[in-house]
This record gives structure tokens, C-alpha cells and sequence, in this order.
């Protein structure tokens, strides 16, 4: 297998929601922001359970989508979803997905995808009894009715166990991963099989209401692949990069041939390196990040991923950073990480505003004293990013979220 080739030139579901579990009397929100930028961090599921590993989304009209997993040690986990329809100003409950759409089943990892016109799509892993399989599902009206209206598509339907879902969205985007504008199809990608032979899957849909076409694997020299992620850009581009034993590989899919080719990896050997994120710029630059040997590491490309820049670190040297994310303002680059450094563990962030070629000092987001995890982060299209991540330990652990102009505040007025 080859390595990609590097150019010196110079060279994003969607997820959503945040809800308000717990809230005070009447349930009408934790006042989360206020529409000013770099606002404490604030409680937005405050529930007697564990709340971990928040996904996000949002769109320019004001509304923010956080979902997350809920539940404790010896409980069947649910996924709650939540909206706020003020910027984040207060969320409510929407749904329990487990509970409107998969009821019993347990349910893990979901990865959600908005659309601007109230339709969201949803996927995730269901076990019932040995099995794990990867599941779909959609609204039209955020939430208040799933489609298919009896049970959710198996998208999956293998013998193996299915998990690690993700989805990407074809059609123009508006700069915000997983937020798209008219009638676009939906490509999903997971992983199949045991740890130690895992491999990569894909399947794709016309639109929300279609069926997913049959998964065809995506085969490296990798004996163990997972942890995909993908993104799509319309005109048939589609991106998908995973972790393939220690390095990182990236695919291209070929219209022409309905399949991926030309896999090759952008990362040296590591024993270290993390799971990858893929971003899409407006310009169609194509960002990976990762994390290895404790630094945030980015490469890039300019030619819609035939060749990338050689990777560089872009965290503060520490060697104690993980966890990276990405989400694209337009041409403008956000990243947030966990920082241990700290000691609990905060969560970072560093942009650029010129393309990739340069990143601001790292700057504390949470600053918390108890440990900060799992951070997502996404963009409104039109000016914030929303970073959501779970905080505290095991046992009180809660989503906390925060508003900031991001990359955008890097630029003098």
C-alpha cells in the first residue's frame, strides 16, 4: 500500500442537540448563552445519570442540536436528543431516540445530520441480545415524528457486529459539516467485525426517504480498520479517512466506478495515533486531524486529495493533547482537543484564518476543575461554532457547552 505523496504547496450531523433534562421548573432552559461570545461553560443536561459522548449541529436560523448517551454502569444506555431554537439561549427534551424509535434495543454512538428545511437524520448502533447492527432513522419536523414510522432501517444487516457509524451529507454545503441546502443523498460509513479484523463499511441513499444501498467494504492494506470519518462536498466528491492498525489512510470515492480507490495513508507509523476527523474548507481544501504521541497533528490538500501536505503539530507541545475535532467557517479552520496538561483535563481550541498555513496559541475553553472529555464542535453557518463535551467524572458527569466566534475572532476588526 502506498503512502500519499506530500506537497509543500499551500495548501466537516452534523450531528445535534442539547437538551434540558432536569431543568428547572417548567423545563424552559439553563439559559445556556446569551448571544455573547466566550461565555462560561454551562450544564445542559444536569441529569441523575451519566450523560457522555455529546454529538452536535446547528444552522443559521438559531437553532443548536446536541445528542448524547445516557445512562449509568448496570443501566441500558439511551440516546436523548435535545434543540435550543434561541442560539443556544435555552434547550429542551425533543426525544429520547430509544425510546420513540428503538425501544429496546441499546443503543450507542448516534450521529445525527440537520437539515435546514426541519429534517434530520439520524444512525446508530442497536444491540438486542449478542447482535450490534447500525440503524437509521429521519424526521421532517425536528423530532416530533421518526420515519420509518414502525421500527428503523437496518442499514447494515450483517452477521458480524456493526458499530462506529457515521454519516456525510451530498449536496452544496452551507460551511457547516452535516447542514445542507435542497434535496441531497446520504452516505454512511461504519465498521464490521471483531477487534483485530475490523473493516470498514459503506452505504449510500438518494435521499432521507430512500433505502440504503447494499454496504460494499472498503479493503486496505490495514488488517484492522476503523473509526471512519467521512464528509462530501456534492458532485459526487466523497471523502473517508480511518485509523488502519497505526497509521492513518484516506479514500477518495470514484463516481465513475461507485467505489472508493486510490487508499493510500497520510501518516507515518505510530503506535500512538488517535481515530482521524475530516474537514471540508469552502475553497476544497481537504483537512485530516489527529492525535499521536500527544500532539494535535493537520494535514492538508488542495487537490481534492491526491496528494497532502506533510502533517504538523499544531498544539502547544505539551505532549499531553487528544482528542482532536475539526469543523470548517467556510475557509476559515476550528479545532478543539483535550488538553491534559492541565492536570483534570480541559478542552482547547486553535484556528486559522489563512488556509491552514498558520494556527493561534491554543486557548482554553472549559477550564474547569473536574476532567473535560469527548468535545464535539460545530458552525452555525453564518458567524459562532458551539463546542459541547462532557464534564465531570464518573458517576456526575454532565454535557457543558459553550458559544464562540471562533476562527473568526482571530481577525482584526
Amino acid at each position: 500500500m502506498r503512502p500519499y505523496k506530500t506537497s509543500f504547496l499551500p495548501i466537516l450531523l452534523s450531528l445535534f442537540l442539547s437538551l434540558n433534562i432536569g431543568c428547572g421548573a417548567g423545563g424552559a432552559g439553563t439559559g445556556i448563552v446569551t448571544g455573547v461570545e466566550n461565555q462560561h461553560p454551562e450544564n445542559i443536561s444536569n441529569t441523575s445519570m451519566d450523560s457522555y459522548k455529546p454529538v452536535i449541529s446547528a444552522d443559521n436560523k438559531g437553532n443548536v442540536y446536541v445528542a448524547w448517551e445516557e445512562g449509568g454502569l448496570n443501566t441500558k444506555k439511551e440516546t436523548y436528543l435535545g434543540a435550543s431554537a434561541n442560539s443556544g439561549g435555552s434547550f429542551s427534551i425533543k426525544k429520547d431516540i430509544t425510546k420513540y424509535i428503538d425501544m429496546g434495543y441499546d443503543t450507542s454512538s448516534p450521529h445525527i445530520g440537520l437539515k435546514r428545511n426541519g429534517a434530520i437524520s439520524v444512525v446508530w448502533a442497536g444491540k438486542k441480545g449478542s447482535q450490534r447492527d447500525i440503524f437509521y432513522s429521519f424526521t421532517k419536523d425536528y423530532g416530533d415524528t421518526f420515519f420509518p414510522p414502525v421500527s428503523p432501517e437496518n442499514i447494515s444487516n450483517s452477521s458480524s457486529d456493526s458499530s462506529e457509524p457515521l454519516m456525510g451529507f451530498e449536496g452544496t454545503l452551507s460551511g457547516l459539516e452535516g447542514t445542507l441546502e435542497g434535496s441531497q443523498g446520504i452516505d454512511a460509513a461504519w465498521v464490521e467485525g471483531p477487534a483485530g479484523e475490523r473493516k470498514v463499511a459503506f452505504s449510500r441513499a438518494s435521499d432521507p426517504e430512500s433505502s440504503f444501498s447494499t454496504p460494499q467494504t472498503i479493503f486496505s492494506a490495514a488488517s484492522d480498520s476503523h473509526c471512519p470519518a467521512i464528509a462530501s462536498s456534492g458532485a459526487g466528491k466523497i471523502y473517508l479517512a480511518y485509523k488502519g492498525d497505526n497509521r492513518i489512510y484516506f479514500a477518495r470515492w470514484e463516481a465513475n466506478t461507485s467505489s472508493f480507490s486510490d487508499i493510500g495513508y497520510i501518516s507515518p507509523d505510530s503506535a500512538s495515533t488517535s481515530c482521524p476527523e475530516i474537514g471540508l474548507s469552502s475553497n476544497g481544501t481537504v483537512y485530516i486531524v489527529w492525535s499521536d504521541n500527544g500532539g494535535i497533528w493537520v494535514a492538508m490538500s488542495s487537490d481534492t486529495g491526491y496528494s497532502f501536505t506533510t502533517p504538523k503539530d499544531i498544539s502547544d507541545g505539551t505532549g499531553t493533547s487528544s482528542s482532536p475535532k475539526i469543523a470548517m467557517d467556510g475557509s476559515y479552520v476550528n479545532l478543539i482537543w483535550v488538553e491534559e496538561a492541565t492536570g483534570s483535563g480541559d478542552i482547547f481550541f486553535s484556528g486559522s484564518v489563512d488556509n491552514g498555513q498558520n494556527f493561534s496559541s491554543p486557548k482554553n475553553l472549559s477550564n474547569t476543575s473536574t476532567s473535560s472529555l469527548s468535545p464535539v464542535i460545530t458552525w452555525d453557518g453564518s458567524k459562532y461554532i458551539y463546542v459541547a463535551w462532557a464534564e465531570g467524572d464518573a458517576g456526575s458527569r454532565d454535557i457543558f457547552l459553550i458559544k464562540d466566534k471562533g476562527a473568526r475572532g482571530l481577525l482584526k476588526p
